[in-house]
């Protein structure tokens, strides 16, 4: 890569890095499974690779549709909000039910075998990474030439393997912190409390209130 077009990538990188420092459901539900041991290098990889694609489907102009009808965005704003909102009353649903569980044998690999699911329907149905990876995204690349446009692209892509590989790791090394119930319903709590907060952040951008 030429010296000309360096600040163009850290341009990408910065960006990448605001996105993903929003701490997102994809990001906590990472975290998660990162604590808790279970398949949490799959879910990373999972969530990296569908930022990388939507990246690509952003600095390739599909991110123009969303900067040209206001509507579509407001739309995929206020699903983001709902989707965020809804991970978050599971998952405070989800801590009260881990107050009065009784662990049975073969739960592990049980659980394990569910990790998947909800990380692609995260990447692939959340609304909110639309709107960020392909309109955000999308848009910033619109104002560089082609092979800018790819340095651009590029440099956001770098950002999110390291960030979700980051998050999984740093959980797996936490993951002894999380052995008592106790700690691992208070990140439950936590992570509910975030994504509620988030989602009505999201709310309240789209009505207007700052």
């Amino acid at each position: 890569m030429s010296a000309e077009l360096l600040p163009i990538l850290l341009q990408g990188v910065l960006l990448g890095v605001g996105l993903c420092l929003t701490l997102g459901p994809q990001s906590l539900f990472v975290l998660r499974q990162g604590l808790r041991g279970d398949q949490a290098l799959q879910v990373a990889a999972i969530c990296a690779l569908s930022d990388v694609v939507m990246v690509v489907a952003g600095a390739s102009g599909s991110g123009a549709l969303l900067a040209a009808f206001p509507s579509v965005r407001s739309l995929a704003a206020w699903g983001g909000a709902a989707l965020v909102v809804a991970c978050g009353v599971l998952q405070l649903i989800g801590s009260v039910l881990r107050i009065h569980e009784h662990p049975a044998p073969g739960r592990a690999a049980k659980a394990a075998s569910c990790a998947i699911a909800p990380a692609i329907i995260l990447s692939l149905l959340n609304p909110q990474v639309y709107l960020e990876m392909v309109g955000v995204v999308g848009g910033a690349a619109l104002r560089f030439a082609e092979v800018e446009r790819v340095a651009f692209a590029c440099g956001v892509m770098l950002v999110s393997p390291l960030w979700f590989f980051g998050l999984a790791l740093a959980g797996r090394r936490a993951a002894a912190v999380m052995r008592s119930r106790r700690a691992a319903v208070a990140l439950d709590l936590a992570a509910a409390s975030l994504m509620l907060g988030l989602g009505t952040a999201m709310a309240l951008a789209e009505f207007g209130v700052r």
